[in-house]
């Protein structure tokens, strides 16, 4: 197996877990999210205004994959 199909089969492996993780992952609070970013509930709040984070959910929580994702974005 060469190195790209190697790095093409983790990639793959990757979208998987992320897509499992979406519909039975854990939700994370503001105050699990705020640690998570290291920053403080006003700054989260005053990011989310600005949209700079993902939004939470309609429960007020965070999908734990979603936090990731951005933070492999950013």
């Amino acid at each position: 197996m060469t190195d790209a199909a190697i790095l093409a089969e983790l990639r793959r492996l990757r979208e998987a877990v992320d897509l499992l993780v979406r519909y039975i992952g854990p939700r994370l609070t503001r105050e699990q999210v705020c640690l998570r970013l290291d920053v403080s509930r006003n700054t989260l709040t005053r990011r989310l205004e600005l949209g700079q984070y993902p939004r939470p959910g309609k429960d007020g929580k965070w999908l734990l994959s979603e936090i990731m994702a951005w933070e492999a974005r950013h």
